[in-house]
């Protein structure tokens, strides 16, 4: 009798198993989200240093025509 291939992970996996995989998708989140975390603080950098110069144009336009 011919064994069915497997395709990705087995049915049912040990507790052992499971903690290992959870642990290492754990680890990968962790990388992700810091990497995530760093980008939307650079880009949030990028929107207030933006804001603060047309705040800043604005009133000096406001100041100089009055």
């Amino acid at each position: 009798s011919r064994k069915p291939k497997q395709i990705g992970t087995p049915i049912m996996a040990t507790s052992t198993e499971l903690d290992v995989r959870l642990t290492a998708h754990e680890a990968v989140c962790e990388l992700r989200y810091d990497s995530i975390n760093a980008r939307l603080k650079r880009i949030e950098m990028i929107g207030i240093g933006a804001a603060g110069a047309i705040i800043m144009l604005l009133l000096h336009l406001v100041t100089k025509a009055g």
